[in-house]
């Protein structure tokens, strides 16, 4: 979960830097590499998922330690309920596989479904479950608000609102 604290990703553009806000924050996630047309995988690594939001771009970027990963409207990434129940494991194309995100039980649900938000918002997103692949509702459970042009807000917690402000009915 994103703390007071925000974290800042610099990218170089033109000569110029452009900050990314860390809007999301996800402790303890597995991210494991799978080649395509192929039963093996590999655990690359273990982290902190951070996501940040460029909005000169107007583009979120997934990093784990060195590992980074643009979100495109092109792209197909798929959610799912870990076997066990026990958190949740989000597929991501890459040129010759796949990189699975796999976060833990213990993330709050409301940062999960700020995360899912960002995911649908920002790729071509899609639930699978027992093998049936289905788009999520366009419509939060809890509707807000937009009173700006901010892709997020931040509640007393430090969680961020993806895509909504603090004004909710």
């Amino acid at each position: 979960m994103l703390n007071h604290h925000h974290q800042n990703l610099v990218a170089q553009y033109d000569g110029e830097n452009i900050r990314g806000v860390a809007v999301l924050s996800f402790p303890h996630v597995e991210l494991e590499k799978s080649k395509a047309h192929s039963s093996s995988k590999s655990i690359t690594t273990l982290g902190t998922l951070n996501v940040f939001y460029f909005s000169h771009y107007q583009l979120f970027i997934l990093q784990l330690n060195d590992w980074k990963y643009a979100l495109l409207p092109n792209l197909m990434v798929t959610g799912t309920k870990k076997a066990d129940k026990q958190g949740y494991i989000y597929t991501l194309p890459h040129e010759d596989g796949f990189h699975h995100l796999k976060i833990d039980s213990m993330a709050l649900d409301s940062a999960i479904k700020n995360f899912e938000t960002v995911l649908l918002k920002s790729s071509d997103f899609y639930y699978v479950t027992n093998g049936i692949k289905y788009k999520p509702s366009p419509n939060p459970v809890q509707r807000c608000r937009m009173s700006g042009n901010k892709p997020y807000s931040t509640n007393t917690n430090g969680v961020a609102i993806i895509g909504q402000d603090d004004t909710c009915m």
